[in-house]
């Protein structure tokens, strides 16, 4: 990406968020979030620890598009570490410096089961 990092909100968060050195342009961050969309239904399970998020998936699981946004995230946020056990569609999602916590929250947000676009007027998702 020709783009400096910058510190902007998060392309999965609906909050005003910061993180860290997030590189991704304004059609980046649209792509990223549509692919937070498409997977966030699949969610079934979102558990937060310090400076971790396990997210577990459903069968229905659209792989390739996990994949794209795995590899996204690796080359704009790169404080992230990834690791995906595909036998229980388990993404585990870390950060070692505690300052980019903000970020796993972020992404809590995005992948949520619960989760609905404010002002939508749906019920969460269950």
């Amino acid at each position: 990406m020709s783009r400096s990092p910058t510190a902007h909100a998060h392309p999965s968060t609906r909050t005003a968020a910061r993180v860290p050195s997030c590189a991704l342009d304004d059609a980046g961050l649209r792509r990223q979030r549509e692919r937070y969309a498409r997977l966030a239904p699949t969610v079934v399970r979102v558990r937060r620890a310090a400076q971790e998020l396990v997210v577990e998936f459903a069968p229905g699981l659209d792989r390739a598009t996990l994949a794209a946004l795995i590899a996204v995230e690796r080359e704009c946020c790169p404080f992230f570490a990834f690791g995906f056990e595909e036998r229980s569609r388990r993404l585990r999602v870390g950060v070692s410096d505690p300052g980019a916590a903000p970020a796993i929250d972020a992404l809590a947000d995005a992948l949520s089961p619960t989760a609905v676009e404010p002002g939508s007027g749906e019920e969460p998702r269950r």
